[in-house]
């Protein structure tokens, strides 16, 4: 069984980087789609139990690794980019 999953990845017709390959993490995933649910950073962070500061640097890590922006930011509330948009539709 586990070679039919090596040959799986392998094939042309393989429609990207995977998760895994990108090094993001669950705790990155979770991070994000709980700032996109919420449009705040501070209302995500309560809902996970965690501290505001702490899902930025998750959340710009996560931006960092993926070369893109995540999240349009202003002082009053965050809103999904376009590429953004399309990476929650994998929820």
């Amino acid at each position: 069984m586990p070679d039919e999953c090596a040959r799986s990845s392998l094939e042309p017709n393989n429609p990207g980087p995977t998760i895994a390959s990108l090094n993001i993490t669950l705790r990155q995933l979770r991070a994000f789609l709980a700032v996109a649910e919420e449009l705040s950073f501070s209302c995500a962070a309560e809902r996970l139990l965690v501290s505001t500061p702490w899902i930025s640097e998750t959340i710009k890590e996560l931006e960092r690794r993926l070369k893109v922006t995540l999240f349009v930011r202003t002082t009053r509330s965050e809103t999904l980019d376009r590429v953004d948009r399309a990476f929650s539709a994998f929820r």
